[in-house]
């Protein structure tokens, strides 16, 4: 069925979308294989028709083109003598009572663009949920449970307070995560995290031990807005004297930040810097400000464009996408990214080390910087087809379908 999700990208080439749209019924009445060979020309003609051309800071430019070929180099060979994980082990920390279709969205949408394993460290009362909808994922009760189970623990026993279990329970959490952290070749922290208070501490955790090791990392949705950019204080380590969340993303080239307009805000106020008014795609525009003041991780800004930042050099993607906003598009695109920063992991480590050596231009994009831009620029694609086919009726999953396709079509032969 994804084959068929793929049918539009052709909404973007407005002068000929009719006479596609007519081709791609008449090819729908054809068999599978006709069907994905001719969608697959459409994918390919729309994205070298209508490819944007991407803005890029430090008086360098690149075009879109050139972004993704630099990427393309990147991307593993499929040549049959590769083992298992050897192409990406994403994991994924996330899911709670409320949320257990975001870790499941960015876990399979890690897959459906090529990382071959993809694990889900979740709630206990969430993980159930969530492995019921994919043989395909692994996925671990390791995230502390909920209050209410804490608090009828306590009940149970009136010698244990329900904080003293809390703290157990979180630094149990961080001892699994660091057994299974070597598994992992890039993580993605935020997808239906929710905003429960241990939780927030032990992701936390996650978070230092991942910089600390030097495993590439998102922070994602509630990642961003009950942990890092949390309102109050939400400590590593100690509970009242450990550094701040937010700073196990300062400084960090390790990390790449995914925040939507609102969670931007919730960025800038952290770092002491207000933005002004309620929040609108206008707050776009102090990105590379908000990102100088992480000196570190690439932010990836998302909104009708898509700000990819470090501070110093940035990119605008601004492929057309669906005309419809659902919730747990932001899943995917971090799923996605996901992928495309294990697989640019090496180069991103060898870059660090020549920017300390002053041997590379401060002004050209980093390995990471160019996997967030592919991530979008698939997630766009991927979402457009979707909302060509399905319109108004178009979800979350749709564009996951139209996964497979539209990264064929950016990335051919790949």
């Amino acid at each position: 069925m994804h084959v068929q999700r793929a049918t539009c990208l052709t909404a973007h080439a407005a002068s000929c979308s009719g006479k596609l749209r007519s081709a791609l019924q008449q090819a729908a009445r054809s068999g599978p294989a006709a069907r994905l060979a001719h969608h697959a020309r459409c994918l390919r003609h729309v994205c070298s028709a209508a490819a944007p051309t991407a803005a890029v800071g430090g008086g360098a430019g690149f075009t879109h083109e050139q972004l993704l070929h630099e990427f393309a180099k990147l991307i593993p060979v499929l040549d049959g003598r590769s083992y298992k994980g050897q192409h990406g082990k994403v994991g994924i920390v996330g899911g709670c009572v409320e949320y257990t279709g975001a870790p499941f969205f960015a876990s399979q949408s890690s897959m459906l663009v090529g990382c071959d394993m993809s694990y889900i460290i979740a709630m206990p009362e969430a993980a159930a949920a969530i492995k019921g909808f994919s043989p395909d994922m692994m996925v671990v009760p390791w995230l502390p449970p909920s209050d209410t189970a804490l608090e009828a623990a306590a009940a149970r026993d009136p010698h244990v307070a329900a904080e003293s279990e809390e703290e157990a329970h979180i630094k149990d959490s961080k001892t699994k995560f660091d057994r299974f952290r070597p598994r992992m070749t890039s993580m993605v922290l935020g997808p239906g995290l929710g905003d429960q208070r241990s939780v927030a501490a032990a992701a936390a955790g996650f978070l230092s031990s991942a910089r600390n090791t030097k495993l590439p990392f998102i922070v994602d949705g509630s990642g961003i807005s009950s942990v890092i950019a949390a309102p109050h204080k939400v400590a590593v380590g100690d509970a009242s004297s450990g550094p701040d969340a937010i700073s196990t993303v300062q400084g960090c080239r390790l990390a790449v930040l995914t925040p939507n307009v609102a969670e931007l805000g919730r960025i800038a106020a952290k770092l002491g810097s207000p933005l002004p008014g309620a929040p609108n795609t206008e707050w776009q525009q102090h990105a590379q400000k908000i990102a100088a003041q992480l000196a570190g991780p690439v932010l990836v800004s998302k909104g009708p464009q898509d700000i990819i930042t470090d501070g110093r050099v940035t990119l605008t993607c601004a492929v057309p996408a669906a005309l419809k906003r659902c919730g747990g598009q932001g899943d995917v695109v971090a799923g996605v990214t996901g992928t495309f920063m294990s697989w640019a992991a090496k180069a991103q480590m060898e870059h660090i080390e020549r920017l300390e050596r002053r041997e590379v231009d401060p002004g050209k994009p980093s390995p990471f910087m160019l996997a967030a831009y592919a991530g979008c620029t698939v997630v766009r694609n991927a979402s457009a087809a979707a909302f060509a086919d399905r319109r108004r009726a178009m979800l979350t999953p749709d564009i996951i379908e139209a996964l497979p396709t539209a990264f064929e079509a950016t990335f051919p032969g790949k």
